[in-house]
């Protein structure tokens, strides 16, 4: 898979960033996706905030995933399974969440990149996610 594009957003881009509730940490790690009917995919995380999280992924998880994507926006209904890692102090932790597609594009000839937002994360997986964010914004 291509890396994620690290270019500078161009203004309808940088429009979307500045309406963010939260900050994005740039954070590279495999997400698993869990489709309705089971199907396991791998995709990349390319950033995480509080409330969602984003990944990248090539053409045919795309192609994979765009139908149920579509599916759940226009019936604005259920969510998506995922697992993720997030490291602390070189601890790493699998979180289970459920997340709801806000978005799903095409970023670069063969690289897409889908936006969700977090509908159900487990107690434990919020408070490490926020000690992350904590850490991660903190100066060098």
């Amino acid at each position: 898979m291509s890396e994620p594009s690290k270019k500078t957003p161009g203004s309808k881009q940088r429009e979307f960033y500045d309406k963010r509730k939260y900050p994005r940490i740039e954070q590279d790690g495999e997400v698993v996706l869990i489709l309705p009917d089971k199907q396991k995919l791998i995709t990349r995380m390319f950033d995480i905030s509080p409330d969602g999280i984003q990944t990248r992924f090539d053409r045919d998880t795309a192609r994979a995933i765009k139908p149920v994507v579509e599916n759940i926006l226009k019936k604005m209904s259920g969510d998506l399974h995922i697992i993720f890692t997030l490291s602390i102090t070189s601890k790493e932790m699998k979180h289970d969440a459920y997340c709801r597609p806000i978005y799903i594009h095409r970023i670069d000839s063969g690289l897409y990149a889908m936006g969700m937002q977090f509908t159900r994360l487990e107690k434990e997986s919020r408070k490490v996610l926020k000690k992350f964010i904590e850490i991660s914004m903190e100066p060098l």
